[in-house]
């Protein structure tokens, strides 16, 4: 009896030595800067100051105009990267509670009616346009707090087919709306205007659009697809201006011209900081050390994805 557990405290140290050793070998190698606090590189931090912050957005406050965070961190965050030369690419889930929007949650109506109204739309309900639709013009949105922000001309193209005519949303703000499929819509856009491409497909597309508004300032918008399995989009010179994916058990979140950032979600559902990345990291490298330390500290009790709260459940 004791022998085993003697081995089992072995293999458990080894482990543990084994998840150190990629850590601290792994930080000088991809520019991460580890923030005091514990050999980890770990940080406590709050999930919102507010303001232009730079800070993960609180999940799921921050997508709400009562904070305003992500509205006003996409507009930062884009005005940095732009400055860079570069097309931009902002990437975030388009509503709160992406992965159950087919089926409705009672935070996703409360932002569809926000949209709704913001937009013009009419009453977010069963059956109706925005509902329907949710995510899509929740992109729309979005495209608008950018077009409002940035100043200047600002077109928002896309190519879903979807009406964005002012029969649909009578309130567009300063977005100029133009169809990707229709070049007649985009005729009178001039050089220096700013495009946003609204949920760019295959690499094609981006490629397509960097081509054809090279004198524009593009900014790529909520891509739904990566055929790139990485973080960011296929453009070789691409600048994220604001970026949030989630991983295996935490987050990989940038606010230009912030470093990146590897968040571990904890089980009462807070974040922490893992490290910090001067440049951007491979996706592969952050998950693995933001899943080895999930497991490291909590085993298989931080379990987003059940109801079941002695697995670290928060549906």
């Amino acid at each position: 009896m004791k022998t085993s557990l003697l081995c089992a405290l072995v293999a458990v140290a080894a482990q543990q030595a084994a998840v150190e050793g990629f850590v601290s070998s792994f930080a000088p190698r991809h520019g991460v800067s580890q923030p005091q606090g514990s050999r980890y590189g770990t940080s406590s931090v709050r999930m919102f100051f507010g303001g232009p912050s730079g800070v993960m957005p609180k999940l799921y406050e921050g997508w709400f105009k009562k904070t305003g965070q992500i509205e006003k961190d996409i507009v930062a965050g884009a005005k940095s990267a732009l400055r860079t030369g570069k097309p931009v690419e902002i990437c975030f889930f388009p509503v709160p509670n992406l992965e159950e929007v087919q089926f409705g949650t009672a935070t996703n109506k409360a932002f569809g009616t926000e949209v709704a109204k913001d937009l013009g739309m009419g009453e977010y309900k069963p059956g109706s346009t925005i509902r329907t639709y949710l995510v899509q013009y929740s992109n729309i949105y979005w495209a608008k707090k950018l077009a409002d922000g940035l100043g200047g001309t600002c077109w928002v193209a896309t190519s879903d087919g979807l009406k964005k005519d002012t029969s649909v949303i009578k309130k567009p703000g300063k977005a100029k709306f133009c169809s990707l499929r229709k070049p007649e819509t985009f005729a009178a856009m001039k050089k220096g205007d700013t495009v946003i491409v609204v949920a760019p497909g295959p690499t094609a597309e981006w490629a397509s659009c960097a081509q054809r508004f090279k004198e524009q300032k593009v900014i790529f918008l909520n891509a739904p697809l990566s055929e790139t399995y990485d973080l960011g989009g296929p453009l070789k010179d691409l600048e994220q201006g604001y970026y949030l994916k989630r991983v295996s058990k935490g987050y990989v979140f940038r606010v230009s011209p912030k470093p990146w950032e590897a968040l571990l979600e904890k089980p009462g559902g807070g974040l922490e900081i893992l490290g910090k990345y001067n440049e951007k990291p491979l996706l592969r490298n952050v998950a693995k050390v933001v899943r080895s330390e999930s497991m490291k500290r909590f085993g298989m009790s931080n379990d987003r994805w059940t109801n079941d709260k002695r697995l670290g459940g928060r549906l």
